[in-house]
């Protein structure tokens, strides 16, 4: 009997479970709760398209430092691209790492078992700690991820699968996690082979990103993923190139100012455009460089503008630049180092990175260390690199006064 029992609650479980996904109609459902992780719940939002088609929606993930993400914020976007919004209730800022997981692997197995979403058009974001997450969930799920936005935050070094595409949308004057950190995190994802696209506001500090700016980063997110994922099939490809040679031949053409410069930058960074023909090809990477490098000069702060030509040499669309376009920006990023404050920065991030590795160091070697890294913080002051060494010094100086106090 007990044995009969235990068969008609397991299959009750069951069925309760199946249903979710039938009885959810389009709109929101706040707190559901998770199948792995009772104590977690997720806020859903599903858009009017969910109900119109049996196919397998995108869904853009949204996390917060504090817990409850705002989801609310992103509904008429989602009814627009026809996206279902899932809210990671309970990761929040100084939790350890194998909370986030369980947490995030909770979410992603309820969703997935329970609703029609699309094996790879999977995107994250947040502010702050929350993009952090998100970060940290596409690095976690390889290629079944479309891309993140980070908002505010640069990730703290973590890395994704190369091709999952990044945006960055930061403020100049953060204090908490600062531009140049940023800009370092950037830059080592275009090393690494993401598609990056990072755009900085010169008053602003740790907040305060405008919504409509970061939806038409999702925008991009969800468009280049639809166009690019390794995981598409022949036939989705095919299409794929077709749409992309249209674009092509449609984006000079095109008389608003701000759109054309959003299409030309998706368009060049999209993969393999070697395989179009120059004449498709050249007028829009011509749009695009003239544009940069406009924009670009036309920067008052001679450290954002040093970072923007960084970049833009580091893009991948550059080698594909005529070899006059190519030097202009090499020659620009050259007359730039030449001056304060980049002058000094530049000498230093070279000599920072020749100082010993503050990875994997012995205690014996602690006061060789700190004695090095001091005396760099003394010779660049007023560098990102210098606030680097000073915290490596106070850290390491603090295991070696613990050890004396024994």
């Amino acid at each position: 009997m007990r044995t009969y029992w235990l068969g008609v609650t397991i299959w009750l479980v069951a069925m309760l479970s199946s249903c979710l996904a039938a009885d959810l109609a389009p709109g929101l459902h706040e707190n559901l709760p998770c199948d792995r992780a009772k104590s977690c719940t997720c806020t859903v939002y599903l858009p009017p398209a969910y109900a119109e088609t049996t196919e397998r929606l995108p869904v853009l993930f949204l996390s917060s430092p504090s817990g409850k993400p705002a989801v609310p914020v992103w509904q008429a976007w989602a009814d627009t691209h026809a996206v279902i919004l899932v809210g990671i209730n309970d990761t929040r800022n100084g939790m350890e790492r194998k909370e986030i997981e369980r947490i995030q692997d909770a979410v992603l197995a309820t969703v997935t078992s329970q609703l029609r979403v699309h094996p790879f058009l999977r995107f994250g974001t947040g502010a702050s700690g929350g993009a952090m997450v998100s970060l940290f969930l596409a690095q976690r799920q390889g290629e079944r991820w479309g891309g993140v936005l980070m908002q505010i935050h640069g990730g703290s070094g973590l890395m994704p699968d190369p091709m999952v595409p990044v945006a960055f949308l930061v403020g100049e004057q953060d204090t908490i996690y600062p531009f140049p950190a940023v800009q370092r995190d950037c830059l080592a994802l275009r090393a690494a082979g993401n598609p990056v696209r990072i755009e900085s506001y010169p008053g602003l500090g740790h907040g305060g990103i405008p919504q409509a700016d970061a939806e038409r980063m999702l925008d991009w997110l969800l468009d280049y993923a639809r166009l690019a994922h390794p995981r598409l099939s022949d036939a989705e490809r095919r299409q794929a190139r077709e749409g992309i040679k249209e674009r092509l031949l449609a984006a000079p053409a095109l008389t608003d100012p701000d759109q054309k410069r959003e299409e030309c930058e998706r368009l060049v960074l999209l993969p393999k455009l070697t395989a179009f023909r120059e004449a498709e090809v050249r007028p829009v990477l011509d749009a695009w460089y003239e544009g940069r490098l406009a924009r670009i000069e036309a920067l008052a702060d001679l450290r954002c503008r040093h970072f923007y030509l960084r970049d833009l040499a580091a893009h991948p669309a550059f080698r594909l630049l005529a070899e006059k376009q190519r030097q202009a920006i090499l020659t620009r990023l050259d007359e730039c180092r030449k001056q304060p404050p980049v002058k000094l920065d530049w000498e230093a991030e070279q000599e920072f990175a020749r100082l010993p590795s503050a990875q994997g160091v012995s205690f014996r070697e602690l006061p060789r260390v700190i004695a090095a890294y001091r005396d760099f913080a003394e010779r660049y002051p007023d560098t990102f690199d210098a606030t680097r060494a000073n915290r490596i010094v106070q850290a390491f100086q603090e295991v070696l006064d613990k050890e004396k106090r024994r």
